[in-house]
């Protein structure tokens, strides 16, 4: 029986798109480059500040990774928003007694900024990029601290994301992915990276355990 379900945040739990977006093209105006369509951005997410900055301006700039963090903090509840039956679906969680845990790339500060506005306590612990503490997502060691922090066996979760670092990391874990079609890089990808099972919305998710 699963007593918890760990999510990823942005894409799955909150449509962080624009505002991530916004900041990114914002430094590179700032740095004569060339800016991107939101969409482009589906791609470039996922994998911490650094590598979206890398991504989107095709270098490696320590300097430009700090910037954005200053900017995207300044932004990052702009124009953010949960998905549809998010709310709702915690709520049932919580009432069925399955404890609910955020593991996120995303930085730390700002994770648990957005969590605590949009999500308004509908969850157990977060863990967002601290590389100083624990290496990031695919590697497996934050879920299992996340399950550590619920109390419960790593082997009593599942993990919900909507890309294939997500599906890697719940697999490097050895834990079931549900892959969330409507986030940020699709069912496609979510396919190919092995998810086990594909949800399309919330009502969904809430037949887990």
């Amino acid at each position: 029986m699963i007593k918890a379900v760990l999510f990823d945040l942005d894409g799955t739990l909150v449509d962080t798109l624009q505002d991530l977006a916004d900041s990114v093209n914002v430094l590179l105006q700032e740095s004569g480059l060339p800016t991107h369509p939101l969409d482009a951005y589906r791609a470039f997410v996922g994998d911490g500040p650094k590598v979206l900055v890398e991504r989107a301006s095709g270098r490696k700039d320590e300097a430009l990774a700090a910037r954005f963090l200053e900017e995207y903090d300044r932004r990052c509840l702009d124009k953010v928003a949960p998905y549809e039956g998010v709310l709702e679906t915690l709520d049932a969680f919580k009432a069925r007694g399955i404890r609910v845990g955020i593991v996120t790339n995303k930085p730390h500060a700002q994770a648990v900024k957005i969590a605590e506005r949009l999500l308004k306590g509908r969850y157990d612990c977060l863990f967002g990029n601290q590389p100083h503490l624990y290496p990031r997502k695919p590697d497996p060691t934050v879920l299992r601290m996340a399950a550590d922090a619920l109390g419960v066996a790593i082997e009593d979760c599942v993990f919900v994301g909507d890309s294939n670092v997500d599906v890697f990391s719940a697999h490097n874990a050895g834990i079931p992915c549900y892959g969330c079609a409507f986030g940020f890089r699709g069912e496609d990808e979510l396919r190919r990276a092995g998810a086990d099972e594909i949800v399309y919305s919330f009502s969904e998710l809430q037949k887990i355990g």
